[in-house]
């Protein structure tokens, strides 16, 4: 399920990056303390219901640092509003589980954090409350997500938020290089083209060609020799995309939805990623489960592969751990230096919080959300990077880190709406294809799929109005 899921993002992500209200990064500052909330309602011993499929809001005493501290905080929160928090972890379908419940006029759950494509379906089908009318909340806080608050607005009206609960950056892509191999081939560390703002597509391009090499020497290119990149193709061709910031749909002056690809920037682009990812020949296409744990657990730790893409919780696996060679952390590169700042993908596995139809208690629900945000933020996220920071080989993975984090950003259509959306899926299906066969004339994609796309697009113009 994972990897058909994986492969429908990919699809949705490389069409659907869209520039307006799409979310803006963050800068690399580390963000101010926030203050607790100081009222607390009285809740009368009222029992809240978190259903989640977000392992993040497990708080079992005993089951970590982590888990034992969101525990304390679970337990204060209960003391302070009065009020039982009974939480339940959904392991299939949360929208499945919750829709005959919510048709049916009953009571779900006060809060449901779940993955993006999930919220996107309770937004879609009416199920999702607005969550601007609560005035218990403080969305201007530092420990809510700005840039994934931005992208579910729809009409006048906000329907998930995300805050330091989630997990900040399990789902976000990133590269993970091979340091050895890089010294090997006598190559400037890629840390040192961060800082000086030069780790570009064009310069993972040139390292990736440096890396390909024919070591057996049977003039054939195989699995049996070193190439710049190996894993799954969608992994990379989703990050680089979506890091170059070039839009794919807008709203236009009325408000609507618009397709908006068909334009200069997004040919030349297209072009670009199509030479990097498929005409340079460096890239060892392992899509596909049982190629792409080949990859990982063989290829990379053998110095035969010098970046691979993936999630940065990645770094938490086992075929990494038990590297002999070091390996490094390192951001999507951007399109050009000239870019204003890189742009860390986040795949719809990263979780947002709906508050469903149903919670009749929602100014209760907002300033409990509150309070357990604030305190996240303030606890609960050093811990989350403490965690990150024993997997690291030095210190400049942890710098990395939190630059991807400070800088991901999210994408409206494509979370929330392109994984399961049948035919924006098969448009966005032909427009990869045709991108990895270096076939970047978009007319003829406008010509098959404009007008279709464009009436999918009212989906969204319908909500919030």
């Amino acid at each position: 399920m994972k990897k058909l899921l994986c492969l429908l993002t990919a699809l949705s992500l490389l069409c659907l990056f869209a520039c307006s209200p799409a979310s803006t990064p963050k800068t690399e500052e580390t963000l101010p303390p926030t203050t607790e909330v100081k009222n607390y309602p009285n809740m009368n011993g009222y029992e809240f219901v978190v259903m989640h499929s977000d392992q993040s809001f497990v708080f079992e005493s005993g089951a970590g640092l982590i888990a034992d501290s969101r525990y304390q905080l679970y337990a204060d929160a209960e003391e302070l509003f009065h009020c039982d928090i009974v939480c339940e972890f959904i392991d299939i379908s949360m929208f499945d589980r919750a829709q005959p419940i919510l048709q049916a006029g009953d009571k779900f759950a006060d809060i449901i954090p779940t993955y993006s494509f999930e919220v996107g379906s309770f937004i879609k089908n009416n199920y999702a409350q607005d969550i601007s009318k609560i005035t218990t909340l403080d969305l201007n806080a530092p420990c809510w997500d700005s840039r994934y608050t931005d992208i579910a607005r729809f009409g006048e009206g906000l329907y998930a938020i995300k805050g330091a609960m989630n997990p900040p950056f399990e789902y976000t892509y990133c590269l993970v290089f091979n340091k050895n191999l890089c010294e090997t081939l006598g190559l400037e560390s890629p840390y040192e083209l961060v800082k000086r703002n030069e780790w570009t597509w064009d310069k993972f391009a040139e390292y990736c060609r440096r890396a390909t090499r024919d070591t057996n020497g049977d003039n054939m290119m195989t699995v049996d020799d070193c190439w710049g990149y190996g894993g799954a193709r969608h992994d990379v061709d989703i990050a680089f995309w979506y890091s170059a910031g070039i839009p794919s749909y807008q709203l236009d002056e009325r408000g609507n939805w618009e397709i908006c690809i068909n334009t200069p920037e997004a040919k030349t682009a297209a072009d670009r990623l199509a030479q990097i990812l498929t005409f340079d020949r460096t890239i060892y296409d392992l899509s596909g489960g049982e190629q792409w744990t080949y990859a990982l657990w063989d290829l990379f730790p053998n110095d035969q592969l010098l970046f691979i893409c993936n999630y940065t919780s990645m770094v938490k696996q086992s075929y990494l751990q038990e590297m002999t060679s070091d390996y490094g952390l390192l951001p999507i590169p951007k399109y050009h230096a000239n870019q204003e700042s890189f742009i860390s993908s986040s795949d719809h596995f990263n979780s947002g919080i709906v508050i469903p139809i149903g919670n009749e208690q929602t100014e209760w629900t907002g300033a409990l959300l509150q309070y357990l945000c604030e305190r996240s933020y303030n606890e609960i996220l050093p811990l989350m990077y403490e965690e990150y920071e024993m997997y690291m080989r030095d210190e400049e993975s942890m710098e990395m880190l939190k630059l991807i984090h400070n800088t991901s950003a999210y994408e409206p259509v494509s979370s929330f709406f392109g994984v399961y959306n049948g035919e924006m899926t098969l448009a966005t299906k032909q427009l990869i294809i045709n991108v990895s066969l270096g076939l970047t004339d978009f007319s003829s994609f406008y010509e098959a799929y404009g007008e279709m796309t464009s009436e999918n697009l009212k989906t969204l113009e319908a909500i919030g109005h």
